[in-house]
């Protein structure tokens, strides 16, 4: 049962509200502190079966011994030792103030490849030496509600991890997340100051739904959600619905969303959607794409098959890089105080851009002239696109009125003198009168 417990200064003032989770009905194993001794209560007879100043050593023996939940209430657990979970393990505290702290040198829980059906949550996992939280290799794993900080990795998920929740934790103080299993979902966190969030392998991974505030890299070039090809193939990646949001200047040169194959020249990102995000970068002079599709290189064009469609891209040095990738859309996004647009370095083939505000690729209108018998060849004026390289434009032109008809066909071209403008030839010289020559245009930009 969850309630909130007020707590109100002598004013009468609201200081905070606190959920508070009163134990499960029937917990298999009741794990608190007492005095310096941390015991292990048998949650059905009552009885204390185990106690330690240990508390590694008591929370791996519940876990051994436990054929339900744990339920580990309200104190700070120093870990100095790697807590193995086996099958159905489930952990649950009574919130922030259950603390796990990781006093060693490495992981402080670990899930090995065989292990299934795990479930961590409503606690906080800390660290006092900035190192790792939980090393997952297991399958069907749930960590929801948790409180994760001070840690490089505080979840890391490796290429035997399938069937995988993240929901609804905090990732704050530097913690980071990493993933390369398959069948992944990290929806509805906060990534508050967190570490990086990547992705280096696998099928089918979702992030939906969260909150990324300075979630920065460590190094050069990285985004707040980075994916990449470090581990394995990676195939199928939703990324959605997410806000990212930079308050203050990035410690190094930073994207907001990176896909890339940059790690590996064998391997392959494909199948990506990029869809509905926010990315604000602040107008912070290290806050550089907001999107950003990076391949290997010109020869291995290992980014494809991306669709990047309803975003909104503010205050970044540029919108969408695009760089060594095979087939990508951009659709439907709106881009707003960006220095540059779009930048297309290197090789990329097949990519289509289509509707997007602060970005015009296509653009149409009518354009009426009148004919002197003599003239084959009418400018139409602006085509109004964002890009002026007359082999990345096509134009078409319809004749409508029964001059213009008669004089056709007629083509339509990019002004050589002006390629910012385009012009219609006809076939002859439409008939003399006034505004007697009328079409209809389109002008389009082509990948």
């Amino acid at each position: 049962m969850s309630e909130f417990v007020r707590i109100i200064d002598p004013s009468g003032k609201t200081l905070r509200n606190d959920l508070y989770n009163s134990p499960p009905d029937v917990a298999s194993y009741i794990i608190f502190k007492d005095g310096g001794l941390i015991k292990a209560k048998n949650g059905r007879t009552g009885q204390i079966e185990f106690s330690s100043s240990d508390a590694a050593a008591v929370i791996q023996y519940a876990v051994n011994k436990a054929d339900g939940i744990i339920f580990i209430r309200n104190g700070s657990y120093d870990i100095a030792s790697i807590i193995t979970l086996r099958n159905d393990t489930i952990i649950v505290g009574e919130g922030r103030k259950t603390i796990l702290n990781n006093t060693s040198e490495g992981f402080m829980i670990y899930i090995d490849q065989y292990t299934s059906n795990v479930r961590i949550s409503n606690l906080k996992i800390t660290s006092e030496t900035s190192v790792n939280g939980i090393d997952c290799h297991g399958d069907n794993v749930i960590f929801d509600n948790l409180f994760l900080e001070k840690m490089a990795y505080a979840i890391s998920m490796t290429a035997h991890v399938s069937c995988a929740t993240v929901r609804d934790c905090l990732f704050t103080n530097g913690a980071g997340f990493s993933t390369a299993g398959s069948d992944v979902l990290i929806s509805n966190n906060i990534f508050d100051e967190s570490g990086i969030v990547t992705v280096s392998g696998g099928n089918n991974i979702n992030f939906l739904s969260n909150v990324f505030i300075n979630s920065f890299g460590r190094v050069d070039y990285q985004g707040a959600i980075h994916v990449d090809v470090v581990v394995t193939n990676i195939n199928g990646v939703v990324i959605a619905h997410n806000l990212i949001r930079f308050t203050e200047n990035p410690p190094h040169k930073q994207h907001g969303i990176v896909v890339s194959g940059e790690a590996r020249n064998t391997r392959s990102t494909t199948n990506v959607i990029i869809c509905n995000n926010i990315v604000d970068g602040g107008a912070f002079a290290n806050s550089l794409k907001g999107i950003y599709l990076h391949g290997y290189s010109a020869e291995y064009l290992n980014v494809k098959n991306v669709l990047v469609e309803g975003n909104i891209v503010k205050r970044t040095t540029t919108g969408f890089g695009i760089a060594n990738t095979d087939t990508a859309m951009f659709i439907n996004n709106r881009l707003y105080d960006v220095t540059n647009p779009i930048s297309m370095d290197d090789v990329s083939l097949n990519i289509v851009f289509k509707q997007n505000t602060g970005y015009i690729t296509e653009n149409s209108g009518t354009a009426i002239f009148s004919g002197d018998g003599t003239t084959d060849d009418f400018s139409i004026g602006a085509h109004g696109l964002a890009v002026t390289d007359p082999n990345r434009i096509v134009v078409k032109v319809s004749p409508i009125s029964s001059d213009a008809i008669a004089a056709s066909p007629c083509v339509g071209y990019v002004d050589p003198a002006d390629n910012t403008k385009i012009r219609v030839k006809f076939a002859r010289a439409p008939a003399s009168g006034t505004d007697n020559v009328k079409i209809i245009w389109e002008a389009q930009a082509a990948s």
